[in-house]
């Protein structure tokens, strides 16, 4: 069986819905007012890839997986290597096998999947 609100009612559940529609858009506009305040990269760094991962943080500029990791690292002697003398790797020794991944190349594939003495790992930056 069907009951008709009538007037009264029709008006009492219109009111109610524009009430509850009003404190939505109030409280949703003073969510958005109390936002933290989105950090910017100082205007000094000087690579733009920095700045990316900087504000990365913030807002994702790559789809997940956007970025592979490398599946078969190739290496040199240290002797041979072209790195600068001071620049950062990750070192790793496991049974007396040693390897160095340099950050530079870190920086833009974050993931290598290597097996070093054996032991499959995982090395990221």
């Amino acid at each position: 069986m069907r009951r008709r609100l009538g007037i009264a009612g029709s008006l009492a559940v219109g009111t109610a819905l524009v009430v509850l529609g009003a404190l939505a858009l109030v409280w949703a506009l003073r969510s958005s007012a109390e936002a933290p305040a989105v950090a910017r990269p100082p205007a000094d760094l000087p690579d733009p890839h920095e700045r990316m991962m900087f504000d990365s943080a913030y807002d994702q500029r790559l789809s997940r997986d956007a970025i592979p990791p490398i599946y078969t690292p190739q290496f040199v002697a240290a002797a041979e290597a072209p790195l600068q003398p001071d620049e950062l790797v990750i070192g790793l020794v496991i049974d007396d096998e040693a390897r160095a991944y340099p950050v530079t190349t870190l920086n833009r594939r974050e993931m290598v999947n290597d097996v070093v003495g054996g032991t499959p790992v995982l090395v990221t930056w």
